[in-house]
């Protein structure tokens, strides 16, 4: 009895050892085939899902191997990002400035419009009207150089 409890005790013993050693031959033969282990993997993984760009390992330079050209496509992934979204802030800044331009337009053409002389005394009417339209279009255009 004691023959065979040592004997099974022996052969789970080798199949643990084979079964540590194969895996530690996966995890090389896993190296060399892509280039890092599969921690490497699931951390970039986990920073390109929680946006976190700038803790991403940079590529290296003249290697082949699939994990640096996932980085490559990362790190161009996170160029592109940074240019659409500048020129997302750009487009926001140029539809407010477009926004306070058509309001100019509208005050001023609201003063030129027939129905605006008609509240006016007839007596200082035009010279009122003039300046009203001048100062509306000063503070237009004070506004409008305020947003370059």
């Amino acid at each position: 009895m004691l023959y065979e409890i040592t004997l099974l005790i022996l052969t789970l013993s080798i199949i643990f050892i084979s079964l540590v050693l194969l895996e530690r031959r996966a995890d090389v033969r896993f190296l060399n085939r892509y280039g890092a282990d599969i921690k490497e993997f699931d951390y970039l993984i986990r920073c390109v899902k929680n946006l976190e760009f700038d803790k991403v390992p940079k590529p290296i330079k003249d290697n082949d191997s699939v994990y640096n050209e996932l980085l490559k496509i990362t790190n161009s992934y996170l160029t592109a990002y940074v240019a659409l979204d500048t020129s997302k802030q750009q487009l926001i800044a140029l539809s407010n400035k477009n926004r306070e331009l058509i309001n100019a337009y509208v005050k001023v053409l609201h003063l030129l419009s027939p129905n605006s002389f008609a509240t006016v005394e007839e007596e200082n009417r035009d010279e009122t009207k003039i300046k009203e339209m001048l100062s509306e279009i000063n503070t237009s255009i004070e506004n409008l150089s305020k947003l370059s």
